[in-house]
């Protein structure tokens, strides 16, 4: 099957902020960051609390320790996924890859995708981690993080079906009514 669509800059916008969201690596990394770095900032500070006499490490620990997990929280969760979606509206709106006729090639051994500026991405199904189809369009989390997304009004209704059935066979697939 081959899907041929003109490329919506504004479609794949959204489509890389699904991605983001969806991206089990980013999730990690963020928690890691917004959550395990404070809580364990925080144990230390508990511990000099109770440890420590009163003296300049004790007085210390009493601004540095609770602003350092401020810090990570506010880095992880709000400063991280700001200059996220700035990378995301940058390249969906300046790359040629984005803009022109793109087409999408689903066989049985692999997916390829065609940009509008002639850049051919060409990977095997054990390369797709997962698979979503949101009311919008379809998404193909790649296991490196990146993703392939093909607009529902690429393809055509006689071979929904089927694409629904390959995606369930080659990825882990799950339909949502996600709108972004």
């Amino acid at each position: 099957m081959t899907f041929t669509y003109e490329a919506d800059r504004d479609e794949a916008f959204r489509a890389g902020l699904l991605a983001s969201k969806l991206n089990l690596r980013d999730r990690r990394a963020l928690t890691i960051l917004g959550v395990t770095i404070p809580v364990a900032a925080l144990a230390v500070w508990i511990a000099i609390e109770r440890v420590a006499a009163p003296g300049p490490l004790r007085e210390i620990s009493r601004v540095a320790f609770p602003g350092t997990a401020l810090f990570f929280v506010l880095f992880a969760f709000v400063l991280l996924p700001r200059r996220l979606r700035k990378q995301i509206e940058a390249v969906t709106k300046t790359s040629p890859a984005f803009a022109g006729t793109l087409s999408c090639t689903v066989t049985d051994e692999h997916i390829e995708s065609i940009g509008g500026d002639g850049s051919m991405l060409r990977l095997p199904w054990t390369n797709i981690a997962s698979a979503l189809e949101t009311p919008d369009l379809f998404l193909l989390l790649i296991d490196t993080g990146g993703a392939i997304y093909i607009p529902r009004r690429a393809v055509p209704h006689n071979d929904l079906a089927t694409f629904r059935a390959l995606l369930g066979l080659r990825t882990t697939f799950r339909q949502e009514s996600i709108t972004e």
